[in-house]
Order: structure tokens, then sequence, then C-alpha cells
């Protein structure tokens, strides 16, 4: 992929050397919650402390840690996937339930954070949260239209709204458009995390591949 026909001006290193980690949630923590599911969405999230720019200090291993502790502190909150510009991790298997959304798409969704703080280049981490979505997509043969916002369960739970994730809900970098383009650019050009699809090896990749999301 090049930058060229790349909807986000990307650093090629830093999305061609993406580190996939998994530090699954200790079975005592409250947010390890058990619970197994089939999931058919996706939900797009992103952690931050708002449209101000997060300090350096909230970083990725600040949030990883924090997820951890939150959960050993009783809190139920938690999410599958943490994504920056450089690394991914995996804190609750796929097939896991996670309460990520404050609605029942909790018991049938992926919840995928992308990390905000000042020192990450955001296009990459953008790139890789997009390109997870595509794995995934792929992985659990969910559409692009199940592909939707935090903001989205909320309103669709006729609940009350949450403004997350907060810069493509106000259009940075050309929003969920350039978002969902970035998506199907990943699924067309075979770009995907294909460690993650190591688990589906009784398919077919090359139909799983061709399929029209």
């Amino acid at each position: 992929m090049t930058k060229k026909n790349h909807p986000y001006w990307i650093n090629k290193d830093n999305i061609n050397n993406t580190i996939l980690e998994s530090r699954l949630l200790p079975k005592e923590c409250a947010n390890n919650l058990g619970i197994e599911q089939i999931p058919d969405y996706i939900i797009i999230h992103e952690v931050s402390l708002g449209l101000g720019r997060s300090p350096k200090e909230y970083n990725l291993e600040h949030y990883a840690k924090k997820i951890i502790d939150d959960g050993l502190r009783g809190s139920k909150i938690g999410y599958h996937y943490l994504v920056s510009d450089k690394k991914i991790i995996q804190f609750i298997y796929d097939n896991q339930c996670a309460f990520h959304t404050g609605t029942d798409f909790n018991y049938h969704s992926i919840g995928i954070e992308r990390l905000i703080c000042e020192g990450i280049r955001y296009p990459d981490a953008l790139h890789n949260q997009a390109k997870l979505a595509a794995t995934l997509m792929v992985k659990w043969n969910i559409p692009i239209s199940n592909v939707i916002s935090h903001k989205e369960t909320k309103r669709l739970s006729n609940d009350e709204v949450k403004q997350c994730p907060n810069r493509l809900i106000e259009g940075q970098y050309g929003g969920f458009r350039i978002f969902y383009r970035e998506i199907r650019k990943c699924l067309q050009e075979r770009d995907l995390f294909y460690e993650i699809l190591e688990d589906v090896k009784q398919l077919d990749y090359q139909d799983l591949l061709n399929r029209k999301f």
C-alpha cells in the first residue's frame, strides 16, 4: 500500500511493522466477564481526554495498565483491542463479551479503542484501527454496515448519546467517510493482520477474502 493511493498520510515503516500483542485480562478482573458471544458488530471507540489532546503520559501503556487496574478494583468496563500507531494490544478474546458500549451491543460485538495522546501519529493509528476492523470483518463475516461508532450504539439503543469516537465524529481526517474508505482499501488490497486469522484455519482464506463486505 503506497502513500499515493492511501486516504491517510501514513508512515509506511510504522504500518508495515505494527506489533500485535496479547495481554488477556487476568481471571480475577471484573471486566474479564467470561460470557461467550458470536460477534456480528464491530464498535469503533477512542481512548482520550476529549478533543483537547491528551498528554504524553496518557499513552498506550497507561491505558493498558488502567484496564487491568480498573478490573482488579471491580470495574466491569472493558474492551477487546487497544490500537496505537505502532502497536495493537488484545485484552479479551473476540468470542467473549466486553462491557464497552453501555448497551445490549455488549453481548454481540467487538470493541476497538484507538489511542489519542501526544507523540503518536494519528493517521497511522487510524490506519491500524481500520486494518484491524477489516481483519475482524473477514474473520467473523461481518459486513461494513455493522462497523459502527460507540455513539451509534447509543442512538440505536435509545440511550443517552456519547460523543465517541470524538475525532471521527467531528470529521477530522475526513471523519467516518474516509475511515470506511480505508477499511475498504484494506480489504481490496488484502492488507490485513494475518496473525489474527491464523485461528480460522478451517476456513478457506481465498473464499473469505473474495466475499463482498
